[in-house]
């Protein structure tokens, strides 16, 4: 098998396991690789991704659910 059969191959069993999963896995299995992307990341990098600029010193302990 050649270099390129082998990344095609490779491509069919991902979109194969893929298709098999519930959407809520995909989701989840989505997320995990986003945060293993980000986890090199530093705090600046990551707030640059951020839609809204979060003040973080001035951000209250957790109040749970109201």
């Amino acid at each position: 098998m050649t270099s390129n059969e082998l990344e095609e191959l490779r491509y069919d069993v991902a979109t194969y396991l893929l298709d098999q999963m519930s959407e809520g896995a995909r989701y989840q299995y989505a997320h995990d690789k986003m945060l293993s992307l980000l986890q090199s990341r530093s705090e600046e990098n990551l707030m640059a991704y951020m839609p809204v600029k979060i003040n973080r010193k001035n951000k209250s302990g957790g109040g749970g659910f109201n």
